[in-house]
């Protein structure tokens, strides 16, 4: 399972733990594309929805949490996760991580001067896997300084929720550009992901 523990709650207050096998049925549904999901729990319909972790059962409406004993901490700049496990944080055009973004990605692409939004994406649980698997990649490299880039990746929107969630999969790769074989593909330049948007 993704998570040691699930727990619900109707208020976000309060969350009651949820015995292993409904987590189970939980994290089965997560791992669907479509973002409302309807499967079955003790012969009745549970519905979630996988974006915003929240869930009807027999008429009760609630939200979901998944918890680790030992996630690691979260970068300091992120906002409260306010009992969800994935959030997007809309940054403030005068703030350095908004005019940090936007000067990487105009580099390329300085014709786009309509920029609608920047998004943090918040998700403790991909940010945890991203650090084991960080510290595994340093403990082989033989560089005395390890390379860590940010890169660009084109995808469409009908994907975005899905790796905001589950983070990048191959089940969603070769729609687009696949000239190398099946992978996930990153860019150093805006401009060349952006090929692969619509």
């Amino acid at each position: 399972m993704m998570y040691e523990t699930w727990k619900w709650s109707v208020n976000i207050k309060r969350y009651k733990r949820l015995p292993p096998r409904v987590g189970r049925v939980i994290e089965k549904a997560l791992m669907k594309t479509e973002r409302n999901h309807i499967t079955s729990l003790c012969g009745h319909n549970l519905r979630i929805d996988t974006v915003q972790r929240e869930f009807i059962y027999q008429g009760i409406h609630g939200h979901l949490l998944g918890c680790n004993h030992d996630i690691q901490d979260v970068p300091p700049n992120w906002d409260d996760m306010n009992g969800k496990m994935m959030r997007k944080i809309i940054l403030g055009k005068t703030s350095p991580e908004y005019e940090r973004v936007v000067n990487q990605f105009k580099a390329s692409l300085p014709q786009f001067s309509n920029i609608i939004k920047v998004e943090r994406i918040q998700n403790p649980f991909l940010h945890q896997q991203y650090n084991i698997r960080k510290t595994d990649v340093e403990r082989h490299m033989t560089l005395t300084n390890p390379v860590e880039r940010e890169l660009f990746h084109g995808t469409t929107n009908s994907v975005t929720d899905a790796i905001c969630i589950q983070g990048f999969s191959l089940r969603f790769s070769g729609k687009h550009g696949s000239a190398y074989g099946q992978g996930i593909y990153f860019a150093t330049t805006s401009k060349f992901s952006s090929r692969y948007t619509d």
